[in-house]
């Protein structure tokens, strides 16, 4: 996909592609939740895709909200369907399942920031944390051995909830307990990444930023207990990490976890020389 919001489909494995089109020529299924109804505002910059293997379908964050193309094998009979009508806001930054039993859908926004969706036929009309006009959202992560805990970056703040995304907590503000990140609505914006309840890395939008990890001093619930440290390679030296742009074009995910305690770092193009890949067994601190 590319900024203008449209996506590609080939059919030999990329040798030969042809656009699918812009999501404004989407028309309802029949059958479909009544909720479900087109934006209006379609067309942004495509920030994620996946494909669904049994049934077909591909799944595109775009634009306003997140986008279900079905069927995938010919342009001229592809149905676009905008799942997320009603969410007003710009850029879907990310998308995340709980496993089972949860199964909740937590979904990323700039704009309105963070959205818990319970269930399929009754779409989100609240966003958290912060609830101000204009609140970015640059990720959003569940810890990798509790579904009900789920860590959110939002304006200037990371946050952390412990009920599946209803309620937060701010764990985390530039310049306290030792956090580094920019400041301001679209600068602190960071990537995460949880192998635990109890341990967030934090990968900041600012170029020649250190890679961070949070953990708590005392009760994880008090937002003031949590404290950061710099991850560190080999040499003992902190991992300076490339960032991304928040806005449209580069918001790339660097890091992630395996959800067996290992954390992965791809350093495109930091300070140090690039790219990089790192891989840490102890949580992301070394």
């Amino acid at each position: 996909g590319n900024f203008n919001g449209k996506t590609i489909l080939s059919l030999d494995y990329g040798e030969h592609t042809s656009g699918t089109g812009d999501p404004s020529i989407a028309a309802n299924p029949a059958g479909q939740p009544g909720w479900i109804t087109q934006s209006g505002v379609e067309t942004f910059a495509i920030s994620d895709a996946c494909y669904d293997p049994l049934t077909g379908k591909l799944i595109v964050l775009s634009g306003i909200g997140v986008w279900e193309v079905n069927p995938t094998y010919d342009r001229k009979k592809v149905t676009w369907t905008n799942q997320t009508a009603g969410i007003e806001s710009l850029v879907v930054q990310q998308i995340v399942k709980a496993p089972k039993p949860n199964g909740r859908i937590l979904v990323a926004c700039q704009d309105r920031p963070n959205f818990s969706i319970a269930s399929p036929t009754t779409y989100a009309t609240t966003y958290n944390p912060a609830s101000g006009s204009i609140q970015h959202a640059g990720d959003i992560v569940y810890a990798d051995d509790d579904p009900t805990v789920v860590f959110g970056s939002s304006g200037s703040s990371i946050w952390r909830s412990q009920d599946s995304g209803q309620t937060w907590v701010r764990i985390a503000t530039q310049g306290i307990n030792g956090c580094v990140f920019s400041a301001g609505m679209g600068g602190a914006c960071p990537k995460l990444a949880a192998p635990n309840k109890l341990r967030v890395i934090h990968q900041d939008a600012s170029p020649n930023s250190p890679l961070q990890i949070g953990m708590p001093t005392g009760d994880p619930n008090v937002g003031s207990n949590w404290s950061w440290t710099n991850s560190r390679d080999q040499g003992g030296n902190p991992i300076i990490g490339y960032g991304y742009y928040v806005g449209y074009f580069n918001n790339m995910k660097y890091i992630d976890t395996d959800g067996s305690g290992n954390v992965y770092f791809l350093n495109y193009t930091g300070s140090d020389g690039g790219p990089k890949m790192y891989k840490s067994i102890d949580g992301g601190s070394n």
